[in-house]
């Protein structure tokens, strides 16, 4: 018998490996809501594709969608553990005439292939007020259809959903989670403060998450931990924008 070629055994080795790969890898689906029209479209943005791949589906409710207008459709997306590890995905949501949005998650693949998603809650409020050495105040809202910011109490106009999720990696960055409940108020000094009678700064914040969660703390000349730092970069975000 002649020995098999080695170009036609590494050919064989692959189509194992790949059949190998089929045959293991687990899969997961979420789905998703739209209508034609003007429904949603959604796109998964997943940082290490090496972890994980998806394909996306449609799916009609009703066979006759084709001669009915605004028919609604499921969009189904399947996703396939492709290695163990950690990641972090987001589906955006893009209508003309819907809710925009983007859910982030963190998404685990076990050895055994196995995919876990871990919904990150985003902000969907943010209210700041500083007076004092630096006077600013800030407000960041969602109301599903767009997202908007006020700066200095003038509304600036929409701004772009991934600033919703770039605001809660900030937060997270700077720990502002563990603010919650610091409250240093002197009502005394504030007022000083305002009408330039004395030095220093006071500061009022909440954040409100899109899982009803939130963050509330104010204080004046005692401030929480990584304050100049969390002010900096939320200035480096929103100031310019």
């Amino acid at each position: 018998m002649n020995p098999m070629p080695k170009k036609a055994f590494l050919i064989a080795i692959l189509m194992y490996l790949v059949m190998s790969v089929s045959l293991f890898a687990q899969e997961t689906t979420m789905v998703f809501s739209s209508f034609d029209g003007g429904g949603p479209s959604y796109n998964v943005i997943i940082e290490d594709q090496s972890i994980l791949s998806y394909f996306a589906s449609r799916h009609y409710r009703d066979k006759n969608h084709a001669s009915m207008g605004g028919a609604g459709y499921d969009v189904i997306i399947t996703f396939t553990a492709l290695k163990a590890g950690t990641t972090r995905m987001t589906i955006q949501a893009r209508s003309p005439i819907a809710d925009n949005y983007d859910l982030p998650y963190d998404v685990t693949v076990d050895e055994n292939l196995n995919i876990t998603f871990k919904r990150i809650p985003i902000v969907s409020k943010l209210l700041l007020e500083r007076y004092g050495d630096t006077t600013r105040s800030y407000e960041v809202f969602s109301n599903g259809l767009s997202n908007g910011l006020f700066r200095d109490y003038n509304y600036v106009g929409t701004i772009d959903p991934k600033v919703m999720i770039q605001l809660t990696d900030l937060i997270k960055d700077c720990n502002v989670n563990a603010w919650n409940g610091f409250e240093h108020p002197d009502v005394e000094l504030e007022d000083k403060i305002f009408y330039g009678e004395a030095e220093g700064e006071f500061f009022n914040l909440k954040i409100e998450f899109d899982d009803d969660s939130a963050i509330e703390a104010s204080g004046c000349n005692v401030f929480p931990e990584n304050y100049r730092l969390f002010m900096k970069r939320l200035d480096e975000l929103l100031l310019d924008y």
